[in-house]
């Protein structure tokens, strides 16, 4: 069983420590979390097209992104 944080009054008091905590959990929260890296790298090249960098193999590949 969780207890429900606490919701930060309207009058928000960034010296009251319960309060801050409280909405750095809240944002915390609705951050996205992954627990691997992305395989892949996105850059813009000279004209502004997208293109992802994979390393296949211990190469480097590049591919457009449609």
């Amino acid at each position: 069983m969780t207890i429900a944080p606490i919701q930060p009054a309207p009058q928000y008091d960034a010296n009251n420590e319960a309060q801050f905590r409280t909405q750095v959990r809240q944002t915390d929260a609705g951050n996205i979390k992954k627990d691997e890296a992305a395989p892949y790298i996105t850059m813009l090249n000279d004209d502004g097209a997208p293109w992802r960098v994979y390393l296949i193999g211990g190469v480097l590949t590049p591919q457009v992104i449609p």
